[in-house]
């Protein structure tokens, strides 16, 4: 038995067409930085970082910012 939303996530790979700067965001992110950090280092507006992990997680399937990174990681889309 597979239940079609499990199966779904259970493959982030399929959607790895994340941007450059969601990949960034999602390091950044991953090394334990808050959403006002990023915007500073990146030089970015704390809405546009919002933006970017919002994205990021639509397209990895992921419920929380936390997961997006775990799923990133997985798939090899970032590392850290």
């Amino acid at each position: 038995m597979c239940l079609p939303e499990l199966t779904r996530r259970a493959q982030p790979e399929r959607q790895a067409d994340l941007t450059e700067r969601e990949r960034d965001v999602l390091t950044y992110l991953a090394s334990g930085y808050r959403n006002d950090r990023i915007a500073h280092a990146m030089r970015i507006s704390k809405v546009t970082v919002d933006f970017h992990i919002r994205n990021a997680r639509r397209k990895l399937f992921a419920r929380t910012r936390e997961e997006a990174v775990a799923l990133a990681i997985k798939a090899g889309l970032i590392e850290i």
